[in-house]
């Protein structure tokens, strides 16, 4: 068997062989992170039989769609996947040398990450693992924990401190050293430096930086649709007596990485029947597709009673609020002038300082608005992995 890696592959490998117990990858989108991890760990399981790994993410919903499926791909890759080794109950892959790759949760509430042992972890985005999980993969993993990120997090993250000591190793990398990226991927990475230069900061370079208040400066006011868009889709979030159903549609310029976004109705109040008519009256065709507050099913299932039968709720994970808005932060966001309550929630959106003025990574602003456009732009603009191949 052959497997061609990058230089990523070889830091990893040289940071093991120097007995660094916690080896941080911390890098821009696409740099190939994840997949140089797995590729690395199934080497090693080939290598050092009975050896025990834990693949964690922040739950295993994400896990089922993300890593899990970065394992499986790479594991064909290399012409060595069987199912019948896989037992999906326990998301376990068993190896004919007695090793095995478990997939964890980080949210699992069974008591499994505190009675669990293993030799190794790699804890995949963990911007979205607390502390205290941290802490007991740590104190239960025998030989070393690697862990991936961008560095989105506050300033006050765990990590940062960790990264500065010695036993450990970090690792920074960027898309530039994953030469199997699509041109339009890599397009829409450096296109980053227009729209939101801390973004370009963050996911291009991998740097960490120091946040500004103000989430949203990606936006901009305008008369008219840009021309070449084809519909994104309806957001709605759901609100009665204290807070507004708000309600948004969209249209997407992909060559050009443009969401416009254009408020239908924002008010309290509204009965299903309201919605509905409100929903008529602002043009919302049918067809279109209607991304929901989950929180309501019965409301989802009174909009698909009034024919709009592609109607459906948003999927919620930990981490869902901060992962939407750097989604959000992707795009260049043109507004409808006559979008007057977005507008304001725009503008007044800001990330929480701490008693002591440190910007933390919990937002403060009405966001009723917002959510709906989050929950829309989240779910239509989530691409399928691409195929990766190794150097």
């Amino acid at each position: 068997m052959e497997v061609k890696v990058s230089t990523l592959y070889l830091d990893i490998d040289k940071a093991v062989k120097e007995g660094k117990r916690k080896i941080f990858l911390r890098g821009s989108s696409r740099s190939g992170k994840t997949y140089q991890t797995i590729a690395y760990l199934i080497l090693y399981v080939l290598q050092n039989p009975n050896t025990t790994i834990t693949i964690v993410r922040d739950t295993l919903v994400s896990i089922r769609n993300s890593v899990l499926l970065d394992f499986q791909e790479v594991m064909n890759q290399m012409g060595m996947y069987n199912p019948e080794q896989f037992n999906k109950t326990e998301v376990i892959y068993r190896f004919d040398n007695g090793g095995l790759v478990r997939f964890l949760g980080a949210d699992d509430g069974s008591g499994k990450l505190r009675g669990m042992k293993q030799d190794i972890v790699f804890i995949n985005e963990i911007t979205s693992v607390s502390q205290d999980a941290f802490i007991q993969l740590d104190i239960r993993t025998s030989r070393f924990i690697i862990a991936d990120y961008n560095p989105s997090a506050s300033e006050d993250w765990y990590v940062y401190d960790l990264e500065e000591n010695p036993d450990n190793q970090l690792i920074i990398s960027t898309y530039k050293q994953n030469p199997f990226l699509d041109d339009r991927i890599v397009k829409s990475i450096e296109g980053l430096k227009d729209i939101d230069p801390e973004m370009y900061e963050v996911y291009a370079l991998g740097k960490k930086i120091k946040p500004r208040e103000t989430i949203f400066i990606n936006w901009e006011i305008v008369n008219e649709a840009p021309r070449y868009s084809k519909m994104l889709g309806v957001g709605i979030d759901w609100g009665y007596s204290n807070d507004e159903c708000a309600c948004v549609w969209g249209l997407i310029n992909e060559p050009d990485n443009v969401i416009y976004l254009k408020e239908v109705f924002y008010e309290r109040g509204l009965s299903s029947d309201d919605i509905l008519f409100k929903m008529k009256e602002g043009g919302l065709q049918k067809t279109f597709e209607i991304i929901c507050d989950s929180s309501e099913p019965r409301m989802i299932d009174e909009l698909k009673k009034g024919g709009y039968s592609r109607s459906r709720g948003v999927k919620k994970e930990a981490g869902s609020v901060l992962y939407g808005i750097t989604e959000m932060k992707k795009y260049k966001l043109q507004i409808d002038a006559s979008s007057t309550n977005l507008i304001e929630e725009l503008k007044n959106y800001k990330w929480f300082k701490d008693r002591s003025g440190n910007i933390t990574s919990k937002t403060t602003g009405r966001d009723h608005l917002l959510d709906a456009s989050r929950y829309l732009i989240t779910e239509m603009t989530y691409k399928p992995k691409v195929k990766y191949s190794f150097m």
